[in-house]
């Protein structure tokens, strides 16, 4: 699920909004039980959830629909923040991710973003040109360790 808050308008332009937003936000996440990852402090968990906050988006993953629902029920009226339901992961911050439901295989596109720069630069009525790349993801280090973090 992906919702985004709204920021009072009256803090807009402070330059120390966005981080005490953030630390209030954390801190309330925090009273309803999740604990803040050390490798990347925007990723929270509890028990049969976790929640991504990326500025003012975040996205809520829970094994159950009724325990995301009492979490931005309580958001509303405990904590007192204003919440709007945007969407589903399925497009999270321009990345679109789809599931091979028989294979498990997932795919993340940007088309979106992409669409969003062409227009920026006045380029959709260019010539595309198709550039073999390699299949093999950016910055991979196959070698290197994966994510090691223990939840108390």
């Amino acid at each position: 699920m992906k919702m985004y808050l709204c920021l009072k308008k009256s803090l807009y332009g402070l330059s120390v909004a966005p981080c005490l937003w953030y630390q209030k936000f954390v801190a309330c996440l925090v009273l309803e039980g999740f604990v803040q990852s050390f490798i990347d402090p925007c990723l929270l968990v509890k028990p049969g959830m976790m929640l991504i906050l990326y500025v003012d988006d975040q996205g809520i993953a829970a094994k159950n629909k009724a325990d995301a629902v009492e979490l931005i029920r309580r958001l509303r009226s405990v904590h007192g923040f204003e919440l709007t339901e945007e969407g589903s992961f399925h497009e999270f911050l321009g990345i679109k991710v789809s599931t091979d439901m028989k294979t498990g295989k997932m795919t993340m596109t940007q088309k979106g973003l992409i669409q969003k720069i062409i227009k920026t630069t006045s380029m959709e009525d260019c010539n595309p040109n198709w550039v073999p790349t390699s299949p093999a993801a950016l910055g991979a280090d196959p070698d290197g360790l994966p994510m090691d973090q223990t939840w108390n």
